[in-house]
């Protein structure tokens, strides 16, 4: 009988000590959790224990939590939503709200994530409900939801504005189009029969001014005049009327009497229209790059 008794008691105190150890280590847990936990009787609704964080989150001191119900704390104003989780989590013994608003001491809401449960505990069943402050959370996510929104007006606005653009355009090539038409009629209409009747009068020199006027009445009415303006922009209006001379086959010296200048000028002239067109140094005639041009 010695024996046995003595073999018994040091079991028993290793028991005793691994369930202090135990719960020693779980009120380490509770206490050091960055959740609110609250801990209350399955059977009553009190609340029988709530850690630092839940009491800092709500501002309520430990006195104003112990053996009271949720909803007779002011955090959990909605009583009758908290009364039927109660009875819910008593009869299913789980519950859980993704978004459940609660008002700390001073009046600001917190927007947490709770969940709690029913489990036994020596015999008696013990509710644990953790909960989580998910306030940033929302902010980021109702942050988000508005970026998604004023992104899905911006879009909108662009599409109306591609919109506006497309129809000012296909206005403008309308209006061009009609331009080049009436600019065209009135040359073949207007201008041509003049030509027609100089062609046959005056002397060879005469005449190839008129065939040099009409070369240029022709380029108004193509794509080539537009091309010309475009690739020649940095040119002078006395180096484009040159341009036209030189392709129409007139020789420097022709050019320098048509616009009275020296050969020189022309010379100088032309230099520079090649170092524009970038064929300074190129074994390139500058003629007939002229009529090449587009």
């Amino acid at each position: 009988m010695y024996d046995t008794a003595e073999i018994c008691i040091p079991d028993h105190a290793r028991i005793e000590e691994a369930l202090r150890v135990s719960e020693l280590r779980y009120r380490r847990l509770f206490e050091t959790a960055k959740d609110g936990v609250l801990l209350l009787d399955a059977d009553t609704g009190q609340i029988t224990d709530v850690n630092p964080y839940l009491i800092e989150m709500l501002g309520y001191s430990k006195e104003e939590f112990i053996h009271k119900a949720l909803w007779e704390i002011g955090a959990f104003k909605d009583t009758n939503l908290n009364k039927a989780a109660f009875k819910k989590l008593q009869e299913q013994g789980y519950v859980h709200y993704e978004n459940l608003p609660l008002a700390t001491k001073d009046g600001h809401l917190v927007d947490v994530e709770f969940v709690s449960n029913i489990y036994p505990v020596d015999g008696t069943r013990v509710i644990q409900c953790n909960i989580r402050d998910i306030t940033e959370r929302k902010k980021a996510e109702n942050a988000l939801r508005e970026s998604e929104q004023k992104l899905q007006e911006q879009n909108v606005l662009l599409e109306q504005k591609n919109t506006a653009l497309r129809e000012i355009m296909n206005q403008n090539r309308d209006e061009k189009e009609r331009v080049e038409k009436q600019v065209q009629a009135n040359v073949e209409n207007l201008l041509n029969p003049v030509i027609e009747k100089l062609k046959g009068k005056g002397t060879l020199l005469s005449k190839r001014y008129i065939a040099l006027l009409e070369t240029n009445l022709k380029e108004i009415t193509s794509a080539f005049g537009s091309d010309i303006s475009s690739r020649v922009l940095s040119l002078t209006s006395k180096e484009i009327e040159i341009c036209n001379m030189i392709k129409s086959g007139f020789s420097s010296k022709e050019i320098s009497e048509a616009i009275h200048v020296s050969a020189r000028t022309i010379e100088t002239h032309r230099n520079s229209i090649r170092k524009k067109l970038h064929i300074t140094g190129k074994d390139v005639n500058l003629a007939t790059y002229l009529k090449f041009l587009k």
